[in-house]
């Protein structure tokens, strides 16, 4: 199975939103980290969904990725437009909102070596499926002023065919009704009818596509894979939950540098003169990362691998 190496900096995001995954900020630190949102964009948008998921990564700008500082209605400020390209609807008279998680990522269907198209891409963590309001209307106004960031006016003529695809992701997770848990829903702008027989490019109307992810029972096992990986990384966590995680991302590379550097801490003591306990800090150390890839649900000989520890010393230190 595909899977994306994840770094130090995904693994600490597991670690800080251990007890409390499914809370707003908890969610934006997850999805800051490009190895989770490309697993989940490889289920979720069909430009990527052939791809593997270290060249998903690849095509997401990094410095494009905002967590909730991009404003929904642009043109209040220089600062506050998603992209700085508009002022159309500064005049508007409309609430605050902003974007959740928000970023670019290279088109890899229309892009070739002399031109970059990109896709924009906004992921809303909402734990109430029913607020008062259709989440389906919601996220359609949120792609419409994507769509409407991107206009640029240059000398008075406004280019439309510059206008690249946006997409508008949700995952929900309380107050959904039973039928309805664990349960994906894929929406789009098509051409469904003509009165002839002709042909039309969906590449002129193909700019808006929103993914409604109805998360569930975390413990209920599921064939779906954005399901099960979200309701893992949203949902409160257990042993199974790490051991679907790590399905997708390896953490392995990430925790043998934290060996490494657990060990380096106490080489480090020694040279400068401290030998006394200079093994019992790198055998604490080890042991602290052996606990904490259990509890992320590596199996006991992969530990005992990784960190250098017989499997009968792993097993005793997981289960102290």
């Amino acid at each position: 199975m595909d899977k994306i190496r994840g770094s130090l900096a995904a693994a600490s995001s597991l670690q800080v939103t251990d007890q409390d995954p499914q809370y707003d900020r908890a969610a934006k630190e997850i999805l800051a980290n490009k190895e989770f949102l490309a697993v989940i964009l490889k289920f979720t948008v069909r430009e990527y969904r052939d791809m593997p998921y270290q060249a998903i990564a690849d095509c997401i700008e990094a410095d494009s990725i905002s967590r909730g500082t991009a404003e929904v209605s642009p043109g209040r400020g220089k600062q506050s437009r998603v992209r700085g390209d508009n002022t159309e609807f500064g005049d508007l008279d409309e609430k605050m909102s902003r974007f959740d998680v928000l970023f670019r990522a290279r088109n890899p269907k229309l892009s070739n070596e002399k031109v970059t198209c990109y896709l924009h891409i906004d992921i809303e963590p909402n734990r109430d499926y029913k607020p008062g309001y259709p989440i389906e209307k919601r996220g359609i106004y949120y792609m419409s002023r994507m769509i409407g960031s991107q206009l640029a006016a240059l000398a008075g003529k406004v280019d439309y065919g510059k206008l690249e695809k946006v997409y508008s992701i949700w995952i929900c997770q309380d107050n959904i009704p039973e039928e309805q848990r664990n349960t994906v829903s894929f929406f789009s702008f098509t051409n469904n009818w003509n009165s002839r027989d002709v042909r039309m490019n969906p590449d002129d109307h193909d700019l808006m596509s929103m993914v409604i992810v109805r998360l569930g029972n975390p413990r209920e096992e599921n064939e779906q894979d954005i399901i099960r990986l979200m309701n893992s990384l949203f949902c409160t966590r257990d042993k199974r939950s790490y051991e679907i995680i790590n399905e997708y991302v390896d953490f392995s590379e990430a925790l043998k540098t934290e060996v490494e550097k657990v060990m380096g801490i106490a080489e480090s003591n020694f040279i400068y003169g401290k030998e006394e306990g200079r093994e019992e800090g790198i055998e604490k150390g080890k042991t602290e990362v052996a606990v904490t890839m259990h509890k992320r649900g590596y199996p006991i000989k992969e530990i005992a691998s990784i960190v250098g520890m017989s499997t009968e010393k792993v097993k005793e230190a997981v289960t102290l």
